[in-house]
This record gives C-alpha cells, sequence and structure tokens, in this order.
C-alpha cells in the first residue's frame, strides 16, 4: 500500500521559538531533539526525573526533553522506566536509591539550603541553572555512563 499526499499539505520541519509572552515569536530559539547535538551521544531518550523548585521546573523540563532529548519520568512510575539521573534543587529530598544526582541551582536560591543540600545529598555534580545548561548533557554523560 502506498500512500501519496498532495504537493505542499505535509508540515515543513521548522524550529520553534520559547514562549516569551512576545506574540511576534521573537526570544530565544528552541532547536528540534538532536539539533546540535554532541556527536557522541549524550542527546539519547535518557531518563531523568527532575525535583526542583517551582521557578526552575518548567523551563528545565523543556530544556532536557526540547533541546536534549532527554525523557523527564515521574517518581510514581520510575519503576517502569527508572531515571539515570536525578535533576534536583537545593530543597529537594532525593531517594538514595544509588542513582547519581545532580544539584541544579539557579539565581535567587538560598545560599544556606544550597550548601545543605549539597552537605546532604552528594551529588556527582552541582550546575548553574541555566548558566551551566550547555554543559549538563556532557557533564552528566561522564558521570553516569562512565565505566
Amino acid at each position: 500500500m502506498t500512500l501519496t499526499f498532495p504537493e505542499g499539505t505535509l508540515p515543513s520541519r521548522h524550529r520553534s521559538r520559547a514562549h516569551t509572552g512576545d506574540d511576534r515569536g521573537e526570544g530565544p530559539a528552541i532547536p528540534h531533539p538532536g539539533d546540535g547535538a554532541p556527536a557522541d551521544g549524550t542527546s539519547a531518550a535518557r531518563p531523568v526525573a527532575i525535583d526542583v523548585d517551582a521557578r526552575h521546573d518548567e523551563p528545565l523540563r523543556r530544556w532536557v526533553e526540547g533541546v536534549l532529548g532527554w525523557q523527564v519520568v515521574d517518581r510514581a512510575t520510575d519503576g517502569l522506566v527508572p531515571p539515570t539521573v536525578h535533576l534536583v534543587g537545593a530543597g529537594a529530598e532525593p531517594p538514595d536509591d544509588g542513582i547519581p544526582r545532580v544539584l541544579v541551582l539557579g539565581a535567587g536560591d538560598d545560599p544556606a539550603a544550597a550548601a545543605t543540600a549539597a552537605l546532604r545529598g552528594r551529588p556527582a555534580l552541582v550546575v548553574r541553572w541555566p548558566e551551566d545548561r550547555d554543559e549538563l548533557a556532557p557533564w552528566v554523560a561522564e558521570v553516569v555512563d562512565a565505566p
């Protein structure tokens, strides 16, 4: 069976824009998964759990899913697809399950809470959000995929 479509009826690939509140579509481009991805395969659909405060949750989810191509999994269903890494904020209480943790700190995070989280959670990495976002994939690959 062969499917044919009239010319011009299939959508073309395009770059979407982050919602900035500006209806003109101006703002930072969010590439499609795999665009500009590292050549070492770090953009594969890595399952990750995210537990950060509300200020960082949505932008971080958009970044890891839309740019890195990772899959965010919920703790309630992580038995089906367990995360390979937990991205946690200063106030999070990640489970002690042996899965590497990345402490994600943004501007405005309480320094005392960040220090407590680093001491208590013993993260494999500490990243600044969004300043270090371009380094997140290679750093996580180095820690998680290390032999």
